[in-house]
């Protein structure tokens, strides 16, 4: 079975062997000789980038918990007193209303990060690991959010990401192996039959008389398509 690294050079998606591993190999991209790693380096590398995402989301957090104190604390002029005049000149009194510009306080605005307003809170929660595996295939539009992904069903644990079904609330991607396609949400003349294979579900894209081979997925992951699907153009029928 081929393993999915990236050069450290040039951070080129490469498959290469899985007896390979311990090996040297050259970059078919930018010629940079490297190491290939075992399975057991890659999940930890995994492991560590899932360990640094919830780092970066704690210290993100604490640093709004700390502008949200900032912001409900106001801090008050001080007022200087005027040194009283000299005992032998007369002192007008002014009337008690101070009529005086005060500066006005801005409350800080909380910033919130790109990848949010760009692709959503779901895109974030994603290890960084796996987002870069999916952004190898799939290009999330500035004009929409991402959803929901979908592995197909013969990948390994290790390989998560490099295939399957991308959802965005405008359109439905998908990848197996060297094939890709896409569909809009809104568009009804589009079909997807599910054909079930044992504990999987193979799905196939029907548009009029054409038919184009899509993902296998597990029974579980059919039926969530389906329940996020509802409601849609896009139709899904079962076949026997």
């Amino acid at each position: 079975m081929d393993v999915n690294v990236h050069c450290p050079s040039c951070d080129a998606q490469i498959f290469v062997p899985q007896e390979a591993a311990g090996r040297r190999a050259r970059c078919p991209k930018c010629r940079h000789v490297f190491t290939v790693p075992s399975p057991k380096d890659l999940m930890e590398d995994t492991f560590s980038a899932w360990i640094e995402e919830d780092v970066e989301h704690f210290i993100e957090d604490r640093h709004h918990h700390n502008e949200e104190l900032l912001e409900s604390s106001v801090t008050l002029p001080t007022i200087q007193e005027e040194p009283a005049p000299p005992p032998s000149e007369t002192v007008e009194i002014e009337p008690a209303e101070d009529d005086r510009p005060r500066r006005r306080l801005w409350p800080t605005r909380r910033k919130s990060s790109k990848k949010s307003k760009r692709h959503g809170q779901a895109w974030d929660k994603l290890p960084s690991a796996l987002r870069k595996r999916l952004a190898q295939w799939c290009q999330v539009r500035v004009d929409e959010l991402f959803d929901l992904y979908l592995p197909d069903a013969d990948l390994s644990r290790e390989d998560t990401g490099n295939a399957g079904i991308i959802l965005t609330d405008q359109r439905l991607i998908y990848c197996r192996y060297h094939h890709r396609g896409q569909v809009e949400r809104n568009d009804p003349t589009y079909t997807i039959l599910c054909k079930p294979a044992g504990p999987e579900v193979h799905l196939v894209l029907a548009h009029g008389g054409e038919r184009d081979q899509m993902v296998h997925l597990l029974e579980r992951h059919a039926k969530r398509l389906e329940e996020k699907l509802k409601g849609d153009a896009l139709r899904i029928e079962h076949l026997d």
